[in-house]
């Protein structure tokens, strides 16, 4: 297996790590960071710089649309669901749905696909929020840091650390 299969083949593996409820409730980034496929990517070395840039472009993005009968917030994958006919038309029944009923119905079809496609990319959502940043920093060493005053804003250590490798990675990597 070459770089790239052996990356895609650890990040599945790290997805899957992820996918544990225990993983994914705990406040510690430890629990995140602390596996094999972890360890296995870090070991690819500057090579997988590129590739591990290529994760933030990974669509993984939600927003928050509403409460379901339940009181619970559905969140949607604002990208793939757009091309999802069944979504699409849960939404048209639940935007101009003629009765409560029709309304309440199509909003219940789209959280439960919205959840659906939620669950898929929430593993890859923690790794991009929490864990590349310090495989990017286990990598690099101290030339990576993230900022103070944007610690704590996952949104912008996305944006800034994209923005790092974009101008920094011709160091670490030939092209």
């Amino acid at each position: 297996m070459g770089l790239e299969d052996n990356f895609h083949q650890a990040v599945g593996e790290w997805i899957e790590h992820c996918r544990n409820p225990h993983v994914q409730v705990s406040s510690s980034s430890e629990s995140i960071r602390n596996c094999d496929a972890y360890r296995k990517i870090i070991s690819l070395g500057k090579e997988a710089l590129p590739l591990l840039r290529q994760l933030y472009d990974t669509d993984a993005s939600f927003y928050v649309s509403g409460q379901d009968e339940k009181g619970e917030y559905a969140a949607f994958s604002t990208k793939k669901l757009a091309n999802r006919q069944d979504f699409m038309s849960a939404l048209f029944a639940f935007q101009y749905g003629e009765t409560a009923e029709e309304s309440n119905t199509g909003f219940n079809q789209m959280t439960q696909i919205g959840r659906e496609e939620s669950e898929k990319d929430l593993p890859l959502s923690i790794i991009k929020g929490h864990g590349l940043v310090s495989v990017i920093r286990e990598i690099v060493g101290d030339d990576f840091s993230i900022p103070e005053e944007i610690r704590g804003r996952i949104s912008a250590i996305e944006d800034y650390t994209k923005e790092w490798l974009d101008k920094n990675m011709h160091r670490y990597v030939p092209t």
